[in-house]
């Protein structure tokens, strides 16, 4: 058992008692966690990298941290990915990003933030040692022609291959017309064209939901013909808000939208991130916020927990539906069943 490890373990052992703290949701040993980060099977292993600050728990310091499961249940702490370092591009917090084989090297791409920009780190094969690219940033900024009306907001690159090509979608805003999902391309991970915006919103509409002014955390679901995009809202005062979708199709690189809608309800689901796994399966984690106040978690010593993994599938006319993987099963006691029992009346 390495240092890390041990680490966590005592960690967990300290804040065993805590009533409040879930059993068989994931949560980091203690401290600050946030969005689900660079999900990927890898060697038949589920890795869950998530935004982690080890030094308290409160947003800050942002880090990646990393746990590994063989069954979606049951899961390791691993020592942290990625940590911001002084005099790189990452030097003010590693955020959002994704996790993708790369003809058999395992990769990050990530944000950077104070600007915000995207960078680039490569595994060893057991993905527990990552290399920072030393040409980062792969992508400086928002392209010249948004870059006065972003505000600043240019995050959480999400990246799939489709063809000869990587793809990249990058959570942003265009400011005086609403959230955007920005479009990039590359054939090498490492040079990005931009395209075009792939999808925008308008925060003026208020129904059927409030599209909000700032989008991050882009996904793509593709089923067959059918592409869904997951984004994650915030309004005008970057409060944060809930995740929707749209579902359309992908053609010449534009995204054509049929159907958009909430993707769940109730205010506390954010941030989703999506694995397809060697079943085939669309995996989604999301970020459980947390509904307590900042005072209390500083107490209690930790603060956000990760959704569990539920599966999404296409349903007629554009819908979306989530069901929770049948791994969780094995979480199940004895079933208990009566049935054919009259009550009387009072």
């Amino acid at each position: 058992m390495n240092t890390n490890t041990a680490s966590a373990l005592a960690l967990r052992r300290e804040l065993a008692d805590d009533p409040h703290r879930p059993h068989y949701h994931f949560l980091p040993p203690s401290n600050w966690m946030n969005d689900p980060n660079g999900l990927i099977q890898w060697k038949g292993q589920y890795h869950l990298f998530y935004q982690y600050n080890p030094h308290g728990p409160f947003h800050g310091h942002i880090h990646w941290g990393h746990a590994v499961s063989s069954d979606l249940v049951h899961w390791t702490d691993l020592p942290i990915a990625l940590t911001p370092t002084s005099g790189r591009a990452d030097a003010y917090g590693c955020w959002s990003g994704c996790a993708i084989d790369n003809h058999g090297t395992p990769t990050l791409l990530y944000s950077g933030v104070h600007p915000q920009v995207v960078c680039l780190a490569t595994g060893d094969q057991d993905l527990l040692t990552w290399h920072y690219y030393p040409g980062n940033p792969v992508i400086v900024g928002p392209p010249a022609e948004l870059q006065a009306r972003t505000g600043g907001h240019f995050r959480d690159p999400f990246v799939w291959r489709e063809g000869e090509y990587w793809y990249l979608l990058m959570g942003s805003s265009i400011q005086g017309v609403g959230g955007a999902i920005l479009l990039y391309r590359s054939v090498d991970l490492m040079h990005w064209d931009y395209l075009h915006p792939l999808l925008t919103g308008d925060a003026s509409i208020f129904e059927p939901v409030y599209m909000g002014m700032v989008w991050e955390c882009p996904n793509v679901l593709t089923f067959g013909e059918q592409r869904v995009l997951l984004f994650s809202v915030q309004d005008t005062g970057e409060v944060l808000l809930y995740p929707l979708y749209a579902c359309g199709s992908f053609r010449d690189e534009q995204f054509s939208p049929h159907t958009q809608g909430m993707l769940v309800h109730g205010g506390y689901f954010y941030a989703p991130h999506v694995l397809r796994d060697d079943q085939g399966r669309s995996l989604i984690w999301g970020w459980l916020m947390e509904g307590r106040s900042t005072s209390l978690s500083k107490e209690a010593e930790w603060a956000g927990v990760m959704s569990l993994p539920v599966m999404a599938a296409p349903l007629p006319g554009g819908r979306l539906s989530l069901e929770p993987v049948p791994e969780l099963a094995m979480l199940r006691g004895h079933h208990w069943h009566d049935d054919g029992i009259e009550l009387e009346e009072a």
